[in-house]
């Protein structure tokens, strides 16, 4: 294993500070903290698991470095001596398992909204972009120094806990990044104007900081090398800055991208190739002497490998594979790959529980963020659990039940595993989505559960079996409006699958995500699409980073979209809608129901009053997404 990832798996060196591996958690929001800036357990055991699973070193998420200028009320804090305390416990558990942690201080800048923080947001210039809450106050030379101060003074506090280094958020549209846009700094003194005056904040926050933390204390640089958007930073401003950087005292680059108002850019979604912005840390790479470090959809070691030999970079973050599987270095280094769980790019879990103002956990691994709540413990009563349906949530209880100590059988009517994920690995550039399934059957093989497929268990069937508990996760069944001529209509996933066959000129009745992505797909094929929603948008149940790069690919591809639309009827070769009072006639040679789920309960309706206890899970419950589905799977497996 290590021949084959002979350059992720070598030591490496960020100024003074060595690391076993060239592998990085980046910083992510998590929103456990306390609102007083000091760390919750939550918070503690977060970051110790993932040190635990062998990464070269752990960037905390952004630190503030003043009580108002977070973009969130939940952030960690180094404004105050009294919370260097909370922080020290914090290094001390990485440190006593061998880890090295790098703290990350910020200013949110104008994303420290009055609603946040009960005070108007600053910035370099009072200009509203979109993704901004409000107009910021146009900082006067004063206040700037006051802030360049308050760096100083969290770099100096981050020392005094311990952290192995520090991280400057140059990016993202936050403060410091904001002083070096030139669509976001307007100034015509010295913080503005030409490339060398945007950059002067940053390179007096540099030196203010290195003064406070010595000459040899490992000083990283967090910047966008683009921002990808009109009159935003370009790589040729980022390396000219990074090379300032350089002199002014910084030990490393690390190179994201993007800015708030395109945070598609920023947390790119399985849309995004894999390594997508590896060139751009090349190109800085090649202007410095200092390690450089890539981030951005690198969620695979084969990926990480390949940025690393290739000389795009001397170190790479991965965030998000990191949430996915924490335990992902060590287990390549055991030679246990076949283990490890992936990110799959669909950002509900990160990104998704953060804009809702939830913290930070994953799809994929129901634990992240959960580390003092989801834990597998085993089971002081071994039981016989039958589970019923092998999709993502039958499958979830069944590993979790067994990792526990259950014997556990699963029964499931279709020839493999998945149930309704399988149509979801299907839609272009979703192919990753499949890893999961793949981890889940390493994991039900691992864990010895029994798995019938081709098995359709009857409830008489399961009696007589006896099991102590029976697990029921046997899915949605597709909702059937009341439209005359409904009947015509075949399901978006059977076409999705390949069970049912389709023709040229197709309707799609539902714009949710499901609904998109077969439009878009039938329409890759060259396929004449429509796609018809009763509400005034398309995507409401899908992610905005996910929605923006799938509606790109619906216009692309000319899908015709109707919204605010209903069906009043299925014709045998069109389907009649009513838009705005006004009756359309789609021509139509296939109909596609993409409406929506309601739950399978027909196997609960025959057990609910039976004398074993029955749990339902997934679908089978409640209709909802794949996130909620894992999850309520992890967590039937904890209740068994």
């Amino acid at each position: 294993m290590l021949s084959m990832y002979e350059a992720v798996f070598r030591a490496g060196k960020i100024g003074t500070l060595r690391l076993d591996n060239r592998l990085i958690v980046p910083a992510m929001t998590t929103l456990l903290s306390n609102q007083d800036g000091t760390l919750t357990e939550a918070y503690l055991s977060y970051y110790e698991r993932k040190v635990r699973g062998g990464w070269g070193m752990v960037i905390t998420e952004n630190i503030k470095i003043s009580p108002h200028c977070g973009a969130s009320a939940k952030l960690p804090g180094l404004w105050e001596d009294r919370q260097i305390r909370s922080h020290r416990q914090l290094t001390e558990r990485v440190h006593t398992t061998g880890g090295k942690i790098c703290a990350q201080i910020y200013h949110a800048g104008p994303q420290a909204s009055r609603a946040i923080n009960d005070t108007t947001p600053v910035a370099p210039s009072p200009l509203w972009l979109k993704g901004y809450s409000e107009i910021p106050h146009e900082l006067t030379c004063l206040e700037i120094q006051g802030i360049i101060r308050d760096f100083a003074s969290a770099a100096r506090r981050a020392v005094e806990a311990d952290y192995d280094a520090l991280e400057l958020h140059g990016a993202h549209g936050y403060l410091i990044g904001r002083f070096l846009s030139g669509r976001s700094n307007k100034r015509v003194d010295t913080y503005g104007g030409s490339l060398e005056g945007r950059i002067r904040f940053l390179i007096e926050v540099i030196s203010a900081v290195r003064e406070a933390v010595g000459p040899q204390f490992p000083l990283l640089l967090r910047l966008s090398i683009s921002e990808y958007t009109e009159g935003g930073i370009t790589p040729q401003e980022a390396a000219i800055t990074a090379m300032m950087a350089e002199e002014a005292g910084i030990d490393a680059v690390h190179c994201s991208a993007g800015a708030v108002d395109c945070n598609e850019r920023m947390i790119p979604p399985v849309y995004v190739p894999r390594a997508a912005y590896a060139d751009n840390a090349a190109e800085i790479r090649r202007c410095l002497g200092i390690p450089v470090i890539a981030v951005g959809r690198i969620n695979d070691l084969h990926v990480a490998e390949y940025v690393l030999q290739a000389g795009k970079a001397d170190f790479v973050a991965m965030g998000r594979a990191s949430l996915a599987d924490p335990d992902l270095p060590r287990k390549a280094l055991e030679g246990r790959e076949a283990e490890i769980n992936y990110c799959i790019g669909c950002v509900q879990g990160c990104i998704g529980e953060n804009k809702k103002g939830r913290h930070c956990t994953c799809l994929v691994n129901p634990s992240a963020g959960y580390e003092t709540e989801l834990v597998i413990k085993p089971t002081a009563r071994p039981m016989h659990i039958a589970v019923v349906g092998g999709g993502i949530a039958g499958a979830e209880a069944a590993i979790i039940a067994a990792s526990r100590g259950h014997r556990v059988e699963l029964f499931e009517a279709a020839d493999r595993l998945g149930g309704q994920w399988i149509a979801a690995c299907i839609p272009p550039g979703k192919a990753e989505f499949g890893s999961f399934l793949q981890w889940q059957a390493k994991m039900l093989e691992q864990t010895e559960v029994t798995v019938h497929l081709g098995h359709r268990v009857t409830a008489q069937e399961l009696l007589e079996r006896n099991p102590d508990k029976i697990v029921l996760a046997t899915g949605g069944l597709d909702f059937l409006p009341p439209i005359p001529g409904i009947h015509r209509a075949i399901s978006a996933e059977a076409v999705l699958r390949g069970v049912s066959l389709c023709g040229q000129q197709v309707v799609v009745i539902g714009g949710g995500l499901v609904g998109a992505e077969t439009a878009e797909s039938l329409a890759l094929e060259g396929r004449q699409v429509s796609l018809v929603e009763m509400l005034p948008e398309i995507l409401r149940d899908g992610e905005p980073s996910v929605n923006h790069y799938l509606r790109a690919s619906l216009k692309q591809h000319q899908v015709s979209i109707y919204l605010s639309s209903n069906v009043t009827e299925v014709g045998t070769h069109e389907v009649v809608l009513t838009q705005e009072g006004q009756i359309q006639r789609l021509p139509a040679d296939t109909v596609l129901l993409a409406a929506g789920l309601h739950p399978d309960r027909s196997l609960w309706h025959e057990l609910k009053d039976g004398p074993i206890p029955v749990l339902l899970a997934g679908n089978a419950s409640e209709t909802k997404n794949g996130f909620f589905n894992i999850r309520e799977g992890f967590q039937v497996g904890l209740e068994l």
